[in-house]
């Protein structure tokens, strides 16, 4: 396949209008702050990819990962790195950044840190965001976007194949061009670069079955809550109309639906609309032969956004209530159920599960995908991993909003008067992202809205007092 010397990332990108990784640029620095002096070398190696990894070691010896995975070695040092051979039918496609170029083995003499990617695959399709940012209308064509995407993936050492961008034209939907690619029968599984499932069938990906928000760029880091991604494509797939910038040539043509790497099923793909000169990222995908895959049963810690919707007044006994009942028509087992809010006087979600601890297991909806590793995490105010959107008998939803009085679960900052006032505002959030804080917003008491319902198994612990600190009393997993 056509792959894209580095040059065409960094001497097009001011005809593409291409700005660096944010990831980069943070670690970088000011440019005038360069320490005086030979410096030592400080080597980070970082494992990434859908495959088994291996091993990796050093010589001269220090790293040894996983396990030691960074090391300091003194200034001068020439270090070798190499990596074991991967598990049967997958791929090492080698060393990145940080010096390396892409062999099975990298020499390197390092000053400063640094930071080197060891890349293991297997045979999967891959779905990432782009780590770069450039004006839609500034390409030129669509051959130029995937371009792109086939540069970033070859530089990032994603297995060698076709890799486009998750764009329509005129002529063609995104979906349409993701068919393209499939070789063999409708392609299966988009994983995202940390091995993580992102989607099934394109038909599910099109329809919102969305599992592992597509937050990662091709070397597997975390894009942000705002990143923003030009997609042109309604949230069931249709293509919106107009002319796509003039088919990716016009930075004064008419605007662009953007998505969210953040969300799940819909948000993904619409949240807002940006101009074809404003700096968007792009979703980029490669096929491989069909994979199928089956979602086991979800543990004993479950998560579900309800089907019903309650007034901001409704209290904590009708919101126990709707929970309860969607759960048992859902068929799910576990002995507790409540709804993940407030419990009035200025207290967090946390505090209505004061007394009592959760199971020693990952926090999934009923699809059976890991939103924490565990309740405790959740309780604690940590973000989603993926988003809490998917209802009790497995429907995803795109545009819900749910009741919830903080932020976070670990926060506090409106509740109705702890659900019973009609007056006032209520804290909510969007059920289909895994954004923060900035996923939740005010909804007037008066309104309707959805709730997130926890089912699963819970018992009786320490007093109250300890349990505010349950780390305290607890073993660490």
């Amino acid at each position: 396949m056509k792959r894209l010397a580095l040059v065409f990332l960094t001497g097009c990108s001011q005809l593409l209008g291409l700005s660096e990784p944010q990831q980069q640029a943070d670690a970088q620095g000011p440019a005038d702050a360069e320490p005086d002096g030979p410096q030592a070398g400080v080597v980070k190696v970082s494992m990434g990819g859908t495959g088994t990894q291996g091993m990796v070691t050093s010589e001269p010896a220090g790293i040894a990962c996983p396990g030691t995975c960074e090391f300091t070695f003194p200034v001068g040092t020439e270090v070798t790195l190499t990596a074991t051979a991967p598990a049967s039918n997958q791929v090492f496609t080698g060393f990145f950044q940080g010096g390396c170029t892409g062999g099975q083995s990298c020499t390197i003499t390092p000053a400063g840190a640094v930071e080197v990617f060891a890349r293991y695959w297997r045979q999967s399709n891959v779905w990432f965001t782009s780590s770069t940012a450039q004006k839609p209308g500034a390409f030129d064509s669509i051959g130029a976007a995937d371009d792109l995407c086939d540069g970033l993936a070859a530089a990032a050492g994603l297995p060698d194949r076709t890799y486009r961008a998750y764009l329509p034209t005129t002529t063609q939907s995104a979906k349409q061009r993701l068919k393209e690619l499939a070789v063999a029968g409708p392609a299966g599984i988009y994983l995202r670069p940390d091995g993580e499932l992102f989607g099934g069938t394109i038909e599910d990906i099109e329809q919102g079955t969305i599992f592992f928000p597509p937050r990662l760029d091709e070397f597997g880091r975390d894009v942000g809550d705002d990143a923003l991604v030009v997609t042109d494509t309604f949230a069931g797939g249709a293509t919106n109309t107009g002319t796509h910038c003039s088919d990716w040539a016009s930075e004064t043509a008419a605007d662009v639906i953007v998505g969210e790497p953040a969300g799940g099923t819909s948000r993904f793909t619409q949240v807002d609309v940006r101009g074809c000169d404003d700096e968007t990222r792009l979703y980029c995908f490669s096929a491989a032969l069909m994979e199928a895959f089956a979602t086991p049963p979800p543990g004993p810690s479950v998560v579900f956004l309800s089907f019903g919707t309650v007034a901001g007044n409704a209290g904590l006994a009708a919101m126990d209530a709707l929970c309860t009942n969607e759960a048992s028509q859902a068929g799910l087992t576990g002995p507790t159920t409540k709804a993940l809010v407030t419990p009035g006087a200025g207290k967090f979600v946390k505090d209505r599960f004061i007394g009592i601890f959760f199971a020693n297991a990952a926090a999934q909806r009923p699809d059976s995908t890991v939103i924490s590793p565990d309740m405790d995490n959740l309780m604690a105010g940590e973000p989603f991993l993926a988003a809490p959107n998917v209802a009790a008998d497995k429907e995803y939803r795109g545009a819900d909003l749910v009741w919830v009085g903080g932020d976070s679960f670990n926060s506090f900052q409106s509740d109705c008067t702890g659900w019973t006032a009609s007056a006032g505002f209520g804290t909510t959030r969007i059920a289909a992202t895994t954004k923060a804080a900035t996923g939740a917003q005010q909804t007037a008491c008066s309104g309707q809205a959805h709730l997130l319902c926890f089912n699963g198994v819970v018992a009786a612990a320490k007093p109250a007092a300890d349990m505010r600190h349950p780390q305290a009393t607890r073993a660490k997993r």
